[in-house]
């Protein structure tokens, strides 16, 4: 009864803090894709599954949400950022539900099981860290993609270890991991996340067996292979594009700068400055040191799992977790932004659950030390979170802080033009704007989405020649298949507004030539099919 009580009292401070925390978010406008994704997005302006999943295949969940949303609250940002913090809030409980089943696996006591498991909720609800992931809102699909992951393993522990109820269990598990599926494809490491937990924590599973089972894939995918390569090798050629975002890197180059990216994650869980909306380096090699230390790092850091995992299965679990849930992002499969830190929410969970694991160590020691010491760090935390939070209210603060972290970045010149011209500023937009393309000219490539926006913006207020010049010339700098079909469908949009379909279909058939699952230039090109067929 005592420790029931302990979790209400906990889960109303959590409450707090992250009310606190995360107040200003309710004044946060739409950043970047949060235009194309829910704004301007004509998709989720209906409650239609079947369209969601035509254009969101395997992303239909998150969609969903934002489907509901549109439907409650419109375009009005407050109510979208008011289901984020729930949603976080729920990830929170689902950590705190997942290291009191890891716990139980383990038959610690029951006062560390308290400990461990509101320290992890606690600390995963104010980190600064996870901001990102909470305030822009299209990142929803990562917060709800942790609480299908992390929900579905407490789960699994509890079907392994329970005595009663092990179908509802097993299935609630399944249920998770579909979700999770239709969600983003981050809980395709699932598996491996319970083969850690069978390794592990319940240690059922034999070396032997396991080292077998290893053989035995290996061997599998040989055969797949060289069943592939007398086909003509059309199958991996096939994966290959799948298991992709980009072409700009190799997996090999993507993967040597994910050395780095990881440990630059790790250091802000702890030092959260500064944080930042992006990050545009360029792609490290193996000549740059910092890749080195990453990797030296990673390598350490396995071994110290391997060394303490009969002794402390939890640090073992918790290290290797980490990087598991690292993955799918942060590792083989190129994505075109090499470190946003929306991507680190999911893995935080892990190392939530590493550090809580010390901290109950360090305060069967020295318990008032211990102590003060974590009041004063959830307190900066939700100071630090706050202040990050506040800044996201002011647009055009922001992105010039952004680009004091980072003097040349195309995506944030353009995202400070959209808030000038939203405003009725024309001079300083046309001013960053310009500063957008000179800066796109000599880097030898554009980020569109906000260029996108920012013309979408000028054909709403009627300056259409204006809005099919910059479409042009950002055409003339895009190199990605995707941003070209988008500018393209924006321009095209520009002629049928003004019932030009004729002109626009030249335009909108190109679109669909780059990316024949555009949405925009589909909705056109129906559009315009009905507007032919009448006249």
């Amino acid at each position: 009864m005592k420790t029931n009580r302990a979790y209400y009292l906990f889960f109303a401070l959590i409450v707090i803090l992250v009310g606190l925390a995360y107040f200003p978010s309710l004044s946060v406008p739409f950043y970047l894709d949060d235009y194309d994704s829910i704004a301007n997005n004509p998709v989720i302006q209906s409650l239609d599954f079947n369209e969601i999943s035509k254009w969101y295949s395997m992303r239909e969940v998150g969609y969903l949400t934002l489907a509901l949303d549109y439907q409650l609250y419109g375009t009005e940002v407050p109510g979208y950022h008011l289901s984020n913090i729930v949603i976080h809030l729920l990830v929170v409980c689902a950590v705190l539900f997942f290291t009191k089943t890891i716990c139980a696996a383990l038959k610690l006591s029951e006062k560390q099981t308290v400990y461990l498991s509101l320290v992890a909720a606690i600390i995963f609800a104010i980190l600064p860290l996870n901001s990102q992931s909470v305030v822009y809102v299209i990142q929803r699909l990562a917060m709800l993609t942790a609480l299908f992951y992390i929900l579905g393993l407490g789960c699994y522990i509890k079907f392994r270890i329970s005595d009663s109820n092990k179908v509802l269990w097993l299935l609630t598990t399944v249920v998770l991991f579909v979700l999770g599926l239709h969600t983003k494809q981050n809980i395709a490491t699932f598996p491996i996340a319970i083969l850690l937990i069978e390794i592990l924590l319940l240690k059922e599973l034999d070396p032997r067996r396991i080292t077998g089972l290893l053989l035995a894939g290996l061997v599998g995918l040989f055969l797949l292979h060289l069943v592939d390569f007398v086909n003509g090798g059309k199958y991996v050629s096939l994966l290959d594009s799948a298991s992709r975002e980009t072409d700009f890197y190799t997996r090999w180059e993507y993967l040597t700068h994910q050395f780095f990216a990881i440990w630059m994650y790790i250091s802000k869980f702890f030092y959260p400055f500064p944080l930042r909306l992006e990050y545009g380096w360029e792609n490290l090699t193996w000549s740059s040191s910092l890749v080195w230390l990453g990797f030296g790092l990673t390598i350490a850091a396995l071994s110290i799992a391997y060394k303490l995992r009969a002794k402390h299965p939890v640090i073992a679990f918790s290290i290797l977790l980490y990087f598991v849930l690292h993955l799918v992002e942060s590792s083989l499969i190129p994505i075109r932004d090499l470190s946003f830190e929306h991507r680190a929410y999911l893995p935080n969970v892990a190392l939530t659950i590493l550090v809580a694991y010390l901290w109950s160590i360090l305060f069967s020691r020295f318990k008032a030390l211990v102590l003060l010491a974590t009041c004063c760090v959830v307190l900066f935390f939700t100071y630090v979170t706050h202040d990050r939070v506040t800044l996201w209210g002011d647009p055009i603060e922001f992105y010039r802080h952004e680009l004091r972290q980072e003097g040349e970045n195309t995506r944030m010149y353009s995202g400070l033009a959209v808030k000038f011209l939203k405003k009725g500023d024309r001079v300083n937009a046309t001013k960053w704007f310009k500063i957008t393309f000179q800066v796109a000219e000599k880097l030898g490539r554009i980020q569109t989405g906000t260029v996108v926006a920012y013309i979408d913006l000028l054909n709403s207020q009627g300056k259409e020649g204006e809005a099919k010049y910059y479409g042009i010339k950002a055409l003339e700098l895009a190199s990605r298949n995707q941003d070209k079909a988008d500018l393209l469908a924006v321009m095209a949009k520009l002629d049928v507004v003004q019932g030009q379909c004729r002109d626009a279909m030249g335009m909108i058939n190109r679109a669909l030539r780059y990316h024949p699952e555009n949405i925009n230039a589909n909705l056109l090109k129906k559009q315009c099919e009905q507007q032919l067929q009448v006249d």
